[in-house]
């Protein structure tokens, strides 16, 4: 399974520390322009407000012309979803270790795509996105992922575990700089400046913005002995 590859590769690349105590946490809509909404199960479709939290299993469905700006947390940084994207938080923890705070953050993109940016992902963080063929790995770095396969990394790092349609899956790992890109038939490729350059500029737009809610913050455990794996 893919799934599967992609969390082998990131307690790979980085090994978590032993949990003391998790918390559910839920996204903060930083900032947004156009339209979008906010769906949770059976519920009807709301509109999805500046300010506002995205509880985990909720889906952001954005509009024509539109963007959300989501935080997902100190370690992770904020994510810029494009027009026309559906975007699920299927998975948002916070941890206490004696390392300190790490997440575990799963996204499932359907549709559309979006762009991420400043995150910082610390010793244990677990950073997934589901995408139509396949799981991104996300290191830290500035990158841009759509939901049927195409990537492009400006810094940092990605690994890509790809669902091939002959069956079988192939794992790619993104370096940059300088930037790269990936597509299903291409593979992993040099990143042309007007690639570089579209990408830099889906973040020049200011959105209607909010400071972000502050996601839970956990009591220091107690004293165990434990120690990182």
């Amino acid at each position: 399974m893919p799934e599967l590859l992609a969390i082998a590769f990131v307690v790979h690349l980085c090994l978590s520390p032993a949990p003391a105590a998790a918390a559910p946490g839920a996204a903060v809509v930083r900032g947004l322009t156009g339209q979008a909404v906010l769906v949770q199960g059976s519920e009807a479709a709301e509109p999805l407000p500046a300010g506002g939290t995205i509880p985990v299993g909720a889906t952001i469905k954005t509009g024509p012309k539109s963007a959300v700006d989501v935080f997902l947390g100190g370690n992770v940084g904020t994510i810029r979803l494009t027009q026309n994207s559906v975007l699920t938080l299927s998975r948002l923890e916070l941890s206490e270790t004696v390392t300190g705070q790490v997440q575990e953050v799963q996204l499932t993109l359907a549709a559309g795509q979006f762009v991420g940016q400043g995150n910082q992902s610390g010793f244990g963080t677990t950073y997934q996105v589901k995408i139509s063929n396949g799981v991104v790995a996300v290191g830290s770095g500035t990158f841009r992922i759509h939901a049927e396969g195409y990537l492009v990394l400006l810094s940092d790092a990605l690994i890509f575990a790809h669902a091939q349609d002959n069956g079988e899956v192939k794992v790619h790992e993104l370096k940059a700089p300088p930037p790269v890109y990936f597509s299903p038939l291409e593979g992993v490729r040099p990143a042309p400046k007007t690639l570089v350059e579209e990408v830099n500029g889906q973040w020049k737009a200011r959105l209607r913005a909010r400071k972000p809610e502050a996601l839970p913050v956990l009591p220091a455990p107690a004293p165990s002995g434990a120690k990182p794996n």
